[in-house]
């Protein structure tokens, strides 16, 4: 995964009512329960929300909430 899709994906979370910040940085989505700096990083990870997808060429990782 590209740092550039994850810092993506994060300004995209940090604007969004779901997410908390919860801790030095650390964003909670209330949707998915996940810690979204570790879920954002996932390629085959999604937004339960829609707001941004999969990657394409991902594989099967799992961000533990998930």
């Amino acid at each position: 995964m590209s740092n550039n899709i994850y810092k993506e994906r994060i300004e995209i979370c940090k604007n969004c009512d779901k997410v908390n910040n919860y801790l030095f940085e650390m964003y909670q989505c209330s949707e998915c329960k996940c810690v979204l700096n570790i879920k954002a990083r996932m390629a085959n990870q999604e937004c339960p929300l829609g707001k941004w997808g999969k990657e394409n060429n991902s594989t099967q990782e799992k961000c533990g909430g998930c």
